[in-house]
């Protein structure tokens, strides 16, 4: 009995490894599809920055949309399969030298289905900023945010080097 149990489970394991492959293939298919390494629903934002003194390593970019009424980049909820989800901004880390590469999905530019009388997100923009990790969910930071203006329908955006001024 315990023989047959044995070979269940390892059945069972090849199943699941199997399937994990396999979606793992069709994954990197996509990805190479578009040529960006970014989902068709997303596009490939990528950059370096920096501040007067030179690259910002080791920092954290956040990426948001601009609201069209007041001209501010507010932290909002990506909207995935057209249900609200959790506070997802797409982030990513900089290397040492303050370059950047992070797949920013489209659906980050769309109201929320609740939301009545929005002045909805400013088209071809995008807020960029820049945080030091504090450990525990916790950013400061002491620089402006980038606007970034960009082709909606490419798959890969170039920033360029960003040189972020500081707050005031």
């Amino acid at each position: 009995m315990t023989e047959r149990r044995s070979s269940i489970l390892r059945c069972a394991l090849l199943g699941l490894v199997a399937g994990f492959l396999a979606s793992s293939a069709v994954g990197a298919e996509t990805s190479q599809a578009t040529g960006t390494g970014a989902p068709p629903d997303s596009f490939l934002l990528k950059g370096v920055v920096a501040d007067a003194k030179g690259p910002l390593a080791n920092r954290v970019v956040i990426v948001s949309p601009i609201d069209a009424k007041t001209g501010e980049a507010p932290t909002r909820y990506t909207i995935v399969g057209g249900q609200p989800g959790p506070m997802m901004n797409p982030k990513t880390t900089t290397d040492a030298e303050g370059a950047f590469s992070v797949s920013v999905p489209r659906s980050l530019f769309k109201d929320p289905p609740d939301c009545f009388n929005c002045s909805g997100w400013k088209t071809g923009e995008l807020s960029l900023a820049v945080y030091t990790d504090k450990g525990g969910g916790s950013f400061s930071t002491s620089l402006k945010a980038a606007i970034v203006k960009y082709d909606e329908k490419a798959a890969t955006v170039d920033a360029g080097r960003l040189v972020l001024e500081p707050l005031r």
